[in-house]
């Protein structure tokens, strides 16, 4: 817990009672009766964003993954290694609660309500929020690559080259108009349109073969409707680094667009054309079902 009051000590003996049924006992900001005292909207918005972006990518169920205020069984702490902790900011408060859902530790949230403090200033910096997001993902991106190991190879080999070609064919239109009479936006626009063709005939023939899919055009337009949010995750993750967080240098600016919002955006595209575009056809689950 914090020394400066913020978490009430006389939840202390909750938490510590919480333990009688479950390996850690989580003082929660975000649960029912849960609350947050003389924060800025601002910070609120941070706080909650970050919250909800960890469970997200993560899939964990606890409601505060960015809690501090936590009581712990010992054989809890040595079950989650927590010197062993690859976190070095705060980044760690939601490694702990990845590990313990991953390892099937009983988790219990005890609802507080936190206090902002009085005195001294916040040890939050930039780093800390950008090492978080990096890590999220990073994490999340693992897990998925040893999981379906193959077909994320697939799946990143196929994005790669829709990559190349989205770069080349955008220079190529520009370099092939030496009087500019084509707008920029138009250039882009075509050589997106072409990178995506890439991209969904290379998934079709090559990550997720096995499947035939579906009839009609439905595969395709969810394959562009999925694609296009993807490219608004990678934005909105720019505007919330830049606008929201103030980050503006131009490293920032990479880490947001570049790293965390390409790879938040490759995941939602993997987990979704799996589920949704790339699916066996009713008639090859039929054939899987009689067969076992």
């Amino acid at each position: 817990m914090d020394a400066d009051l913020s978490h009430p000590p006389d939840r202390l003996t909750s938490l510590i009672a919480a333990l009688s049924d479950a390996d850690v006992a989580v003082g929660s900001r975000y649960v029912q009766d849960g609350a947050i005292n003389a924060w800025t909207w601002l910070r609120r918005l941070i706080s909650a964003w970050g919250n909800l972006f960890a469970r997200i990518v993560l899939g964990l169920s606890v409601c505060d993954v960015t809690a501090g205020y936590k009581a712990f069984r010992r054989s809890a702490l040595l079950t989650l290694d927590v010197m062993n902790s690859l976190s070095d900011g705060y980044c760690f408060q939601i490694e702990n609660a990845w590990r313990a859902e991953r390892l099937g530790l009983r988790v219990a949230e005890v609802p507080i309500t936190f206090t902002d403090r009085t005195r001294g200033s916040s040890k939050m910096s930039r780093r800390i929020v950008i090492e978080a997001l990096t890590r999220v993902v990073f994490w999340r991106a693992r897990e998925l690559a040893v999981a379906r190991g193959a077909e994320v190879s697939a799946f990143l080999a196929v994005g790669a080259a829709g990559y190349v070609v989205d770069v080349g064919a955008f220079n190529a239109l520009r370099g092939l108009d030496p009087f500019r009479l084509m707008d920029p936006t138009v250039a882009r626009t075509l050589a997106m349109l072409l990178a995506m063709c890439v991209t969904y005939f290379g998934h079709r023939l090559l990550t997720w073969r096995q499947h035939r899919g579906s009839t009609g055009g439905r595969e395709l337009g969810l394959f562009v409707v999925l694609n296009l949010i993807g490219l608004a995750i990678s934005d909105a993750c720019l505007v919330i680094s830049h606008d929201l967080l103030g980050l503006t240098s131009l490293l920032a600016d990479n880490i947001s667009a570049n790293v965390i919002g390409l790879g938040l955006g490759s995941i939602f595209r993997f987990l979704t054309y799996r589920r949704f575009v790339f699916t066996p056809r009713a008639d090859e689950v039929a054939a899987v079902t009689v067969a076992s």
